[in-house]
């Protein structure tokens, strides 16, 4: 079931990762990591949006990585609040997001609130390395350049916020 639902995620996968290398070939090496941590996000009136700070996270990522890769098919590493140690390079998988300029902001990011969750039955099943092994579109998309740690230390951190209004993404 995993390694289906790997395959399916990643058909017909069409990105141009962030940043581009300069060569083919080229083997890139971490030179930076930038770390920024939040040690408090306050939300007024939670109760009004269904979305959870990390999928806005995510969905603004994904935007800035598309603006950068000029592409709408966009995939990041990330990782998912319930594993128990999210810093570690084991949690961390393949996240795809397709970008559509034109399409309804709540839409949007209603569908990427619900592929990570599809993924949270999936992903703690499954390593990198065998994800990577399910198809030449899972190997492509697990050589992702950049990732995004959402790490949630309390849980009041991940409450949903009304920030973002539900119009579209342009």
């Amino acid at each position: 079931m995993a390694e289906q639902f790997w395959q399916q995620t990643f058909a017909d996968l069409e990105t141009s990762s962030y940043p581009v290398l300069p060569a083919v070939g080229y083997q890139s090496s971490i030179t930076k990591v930038t770390d920024y941590e939040i040690d408090r996000i306050d939300c007024a009136d939670s109760s009004n949006s269904p979305y959870t700070i990390s999928t806005k996270l995510q969905a603004a990522w994904a935007l800035l990585l598309a603006q950068y890769a000029n592409t709408q098919d966009v995939v990041f590493g990330t990782t998912m609040n319930d594993l128990q140690n999210p810093a570690s390079m084991q949690d961390v998988f393949p996240l795809r997001v397709p970008v559509n300029w034109e399409s309804d902001l709540a839409q949007w990011l209603q569908a990427n609130q619900s592929r990570v969750a599809t993924m949270q039955d999936v992903q703690p099943r499954m390593s990198l390395d065998q994800i990577q092994s399910c198809s030449p579109e899972a190997k492509e998309a697990c050589e992702f350049r950049t990732s995004i740690v959402l790490r949630d230390s309390e849980p009041e951190v991940y409450k949903v916020c009304t920030d973002i209004p539900s119009t579209a993404v342009k």
